[in-house]
This record gives C-alpha cells, sequence and structure tokens, in this order.
C-alpha cells in the first residue's frame, strides 16, 4: 500500500452501440479497449443474474446522451456489477488465484459492516459481491492493472483487484486493502455518457463523479479535480472502519494477533475495540505496511482543525468536521464542505483544493499554500 495505485475511475474515450456491449471502459493514462458481443446468451445469463437481486444499485449518468442510451448502458453496468465477472479481460481472468475461505470471510465481513456504517450518513449500501474481488498473479497484475500499486478498485469494471504476492502476505494486510478498495465502491458514483454526432446509435462514456472526485467525461480533453483530496478521505474512513473491522467476532485470528502479549511492541496503533493511531501496520509475522497518503491526509487534517476553529458553535470537534467530508464522498454533495473550506481559506479555496493530486509532493505543496490562505483570511476578517 506505500506505492497505491491510481484508481481508474477517470474519463474514458469510447463509443458503444446499443446493439452490444463493451467489455471496459478505458480510464485516463490508457489506451482504450473493446471487445464487442451481441445480445446472445451472455447477455440472457447476465439478466437472470440480475433477477437475483432485486434492489440493484442505480449509477447516475449524466450528458447530452439520448435517455434510450443511458438506460441502456445503466443495464450495462448492473450486468458488470452481478454477472461474475464476464467482462474481465481473459488474462486476468486465467491467471486468477482462488481465494481462501478465510479471504472470502474477509471480504463478507468488510461488506456487512460496510452496510451498518453507511447507513449513519443515509446512504443505501449495496454489497459488492464477493465474485467482483479478484487476486491476480503478481505479473499480470503489474500488466494489467498497474505497475506501481497493490490494489485497486476499477470503476470501469466495478472490480477490486488484490496483487497475489499482498494477499498471501497477509490476512491483516488484505483486510486493510480489501477495506480501501471497498470504500472506493461504496463511494457516490456517476458516469457521463455523449451521444455520437455521426451516429446515434453510438454514444462515449467514461468516468463523471466518484466520491468526491470529478473528471471530465469528454476523453481526449479529460480533466480530473479533487483526486487528492479523495483519496485523504479513503484513507480516513480506513483507518476509522478498520478498527471496527478487527474488533468483528469473525475477525477472531485478526484480533488475536493484537490481543497477544508478544505483539504488544508491534500492534501500530490498532486497538481492539479503538482507534487507528499509527501510520503503519506491523502484521503477525512482522513485516510493516505503511498508510497511504499520508501528506493528502495532513492537508485534510489542517483543513478540518481551522474549520473547527471557525465553527466551534457548530462542531463539537475536528473529528466533527472530518465526518462532513466522510458524508459527501458517500452522497457526493460537495456544497456543503466547499462553504465550510472557503468559510476558513477564503473565496476560490475549494478550488485550490480541487488541484490536489495523490502524490506527497502535491500535497506538501498545497499544505504550505493553505497556510498561507489561513493567515491572509485570518488578517483580512
Amino acid at each position: 500500500m506505500k506505492k497505491k495505485i491510481e484508481n481508474a475511475n477517470l474519463c474514458g474515450d469510447l463509443y458503444k452501440l446499443k446493439t452490444s456491449h463493451i467489455c471496459a471502459i478505458s480510464s485516463v493514462g490508457r489506451a482504450p479497449h473493446l471487445h464487442w458481443e451481441g445480445r446472445g446468451f451472455k447477455s440472457l445469463i447476465a439478466h437472470i443474474i440480475m433477477d437475483k437481486f432485486p434492489e440493484n444499485r442505480e449509477f447516475r449518468i449524466v450528458g447530452s446522451a439520448s435517455e434510450e442510451n443511458k438506460k441502456h448502458f445503466q443495464e450495462d453496468l448492473r450486468r458488470r456489477l452481478y454477472s461474475r465477472a464476464e467482462y474481465l479481460d481473459e488474462e486476468i481472468k486465467s491467471s486468477e488465484i482462488l481465494k481462501s475461505p478465510e479471504q472470502i470471510e474477509i471480504i463478507n465481513t468488510v461488506n456487512d459492516i460496510l452496510s451498518e456504517y453507511v447507513a449513519q450518513f443515509n446512504i443505501e449500501y449495496y454489497p459488492l459481491p464477493v465474485d467482483n474481488y479478484h487476486i491476480i498473479k503478481t505479473e499480470v497484475y503489474k500488466q494489467k492493472v498497474g505497475a506501481n500499486s497493490l490494489a485497486s478498485f476499477s470503476n470501469k469494471d466495478l472490480v477490486v483487484f488484490v496483487q497475489e504476492k499482498l494477499a498471501r502476505q497477509s490476512d491483516l494486510f488484505f483486510a486493510a486493502l480489501v477495506l480501501h478498495e471497498t470504500l472506493h465502491y461504496a463511494a457516490y458514483i456517476a458516469y457521463g455518457a455523449v451521444d455520437n454526432p455521426d451516429n446515434p446509435n453510438q454514444y462515449k462514456i467514461g468516468m463523471y463523479r466518484a466520491g468526491t472526485a470529478s473528471s471530465s467525461y469528454y476523453g481526449k480533453t479529460g480533466h480530473a479535480h479533487f483526486e487528492g483530496l479523495g483519496e485523504a478521505i479513503v484513507t480516513e474512513l480506513q483507518k476509522e472502519v478498520f478498527a471496527i473491522l478487527v474488533d468483528h467476532p469473525k475477525m477472531k485470528e485478526i484480533r488475536d494477533i493484537y490481543d497477544d502479549p508478544k505483539y504488544d511492541d508491534k500492534k501500530g496503533g490498532v486497538t481492539s475495540p479503538g482507534e487507528w493511531k499509527s501510520e503503519e501496520l506491523i502484521s503477525e509475522n512482522g513485516e510493516h505496511f505503511d498508510i497511504p497518503y499520508g501528506k493528502n491526509r495532513e492537508v485534510l487534517d489542517y483543513i478540518c482543525s481551522e474549520i473547527f476553529e471557525e465553527n466551534q458553535d457548530v462542531f463539537a470537534d475536528k473529528r466533527a468536521v472530518l465526518r462532513e467530508f466522510f458524508s459527501a464522498h458517500f452522497s457526493g454533495r460537495l456544497l456543503a464542505i466547499a462553504h465550510l473550506v472557503e468559510g476558513a481559506f477564503g473565496k476560490g479555496s475549494f478550488r485550490i483544493l480541487g488541484n490536489m493530486k495523490e502524490d506527497s509532493e502535491s500535497g506538501q505543496l498545497h499544505l504550505e499554500q493553505f497556510r498561507k490562505s489561513r493567515l491572509n483570511f485570518k488578517k483580512t476578517k
């Protein structure tokens, strides 16, 4: 998790026929790839599988595409969510490693916990099927998913990929990765669709929103905002929910690591129950696992501290401010946090926050910028 993958959650540049469906939406930085199939037997099976999930998750689809095209795309997304990897790249499918019973238990428990946790934000959570989690051989993972990553949630396929090496290394690490990527799935997700002006039966699709992150879905001129903020929010959520996960009755083996006195100096800040205070986890065999996006989270922490200072009559503590950002991740509503940021740092500061990328350098630059903005804001009050 030191080198976290960039989520496949940005714009694609694909056109799609209403009479066919594609296996993937391209993400920024990767060449688009298509696999055309007719609406034959596989589509029939996919619809049968969907019928087992009467309350399928709805994804918002924006853009100028016709309602017919948007409806078709919504159905396609549902098939991806419940079609048991029908759309995955063949090389990825052939390199998949079977999940152990313990790993399946971890995946199911993560989804059970999120169903309850997300409800406090008045959002209904639809569990990600266990078949949508894929442990991939390391060499294929690096080639197909990302050379500098350990795990990823793909908005294009609605699946979580985990590198084999990490999955075998430690159930504790596996649980942390699965939780982080599932939190990306739990986010507000919206796609964009634009009809092909030369053929109304075709449309271009891509990501529009993923949590607080936003992007253009017009492909060649695509751009993204709030990527760094989005990862900071997800990782802070991960820290909070991981403490619940460790304390869950079904996670006894993981919890026993922290109950054993011989690991007292290796707990990485996790208590049971408790709060994940450290910037790393240390597994049962003593391996270190860094908590990612440190600088991005430092920016978020500073912003929450200053917002609390400005609004002590509204919020009980800094943590209550952070929960406003958590809520935005699940609901997609940014107006409330935009007002809070600009109310503490001045007009235009939320747009500046949107420029923060996921890397440490960008995080540091934005931390310095927000410190300056805060000083200037106080002077002009």
